[in-house]
């Protein structure tokens, strides 16, 4: 599996480090599949944005739940290992 450097919490400084705690706060952790954006924090926020935007939008008819299940799904038909 190839490695990913990832700015640790602790080392997070402005917008990066607003974006971990909105992450402690909201989720109670940070999760990897975000974590590996920390090298660009704007990336980073652009993508919690559309995850927001697909994953809290109610016009689909489906659940929050409904879409995880999705998700899971997905990533485990691509053998995601996350």
């Amino acid at each position: 599996m190839a490695y990913v450097s990832v700015v640790a919490y602790r080392q997070a400084k402005g917008l990066l480090k607003d974006i971990y705690d909105e992450y402690l706060t909201s989720r109670g952790r940070i999760g990897n599949v975000m974590a590996v954006s920390s090298l660009r924090p704007k990336t980073l926020r652009a993508l919690q944005d559309l995850n927001d935007a697909v994953m809290k939008d109610d016009t689909s008819g489906l659940t929050e739940a409904e879409k995880q299940m999705f998700a899971t799904l997905v990533s485990a038909i691509n053998k995601c290992q996350y």
